[in-house]
């Protein structure tokens, strides 16, 4: 829902007041739903905006998915979504990329989808090759849960998620789908 795009202040307190019903084993009531059925769309359109509450939302599924580095298989460390971080946020098909090889599909260069978590250094290294170059190139690391560590960033078979032919639109596409998937899942529906 775009629960909290205003009247911000007002509706957190409601919402704390449901939260403290939980944590004193009451029932709470939130009276309002989540629009399951264009949940995938509203996912693969959301632009990064840290002013956003469902951007926020969907960085912090990410964090709570404990992200792994794509080399090392170890989890991604880092302290906030703060611009100051934001060598951390990595766009899986670069801005370059995007640029050089797909004008077309600028307007989805910075849509949260196209985000993930993953070390500055790496960030760095990666510059703006293409998917299908640095995802080949991290597969063949010592690396022997690289099919987990994709999982940990909503990614899967790299052929089925568009990355194998650096095809961003089944790549928006499959991820959103995968993002809503946990969504779905963490509300029990």
């Amino acid at each position: 829902s775009r629960r909290y795009d205003s009247a911000v202040e007002g509706r957190i307190e409601k919402d704390l007041d449901e939260f403290d019903k939980l944590f004193n084993d009451q029932e709470p009531y939130f009276n309002y739903s989540i629009a399951w059925d264009s949940l995938k769309e509203n996912i693969k359109e959301e632009k990064v905006s840290f002013g956003s509450a469902f951007c926020k939302t969907i960085l912090a599924l990410y964090s709570y998915n404990n992200p792994l580095d794509f080399v090392s298989g170890e989890q991604v460390q880092f302290n906030s979504f703060s611009l100051m971080n934001r060598k951390n946020l990595h766009h899986v098909f670069p801005k370059n990329y995007i640029k050089n090889n797909l004008p077309n599909l600028k307007k989805y260069t910075n849509k949260v989808t196209n985000l993930c978590f993953i070390p500055a250094r790496q960030n760095i290294e990666v510059s703006d090759n293409p998917p299908k170059s640095y995802f080949k190139e991290f597969s063949q690391k010592d690396n022997r849960k690289f099919e987990e560590v994709l999982r940990s960033h909503f990614i899967g078979d790299l052929s089925e998620f568009g990355i194998a032919d650096d095809d961003f639109e089944t790549f928006l596409d499959k991820r959103a789908k995968a993002i809503k998937a946990k969504f779905e899942e963490l509300a029990g529906e």
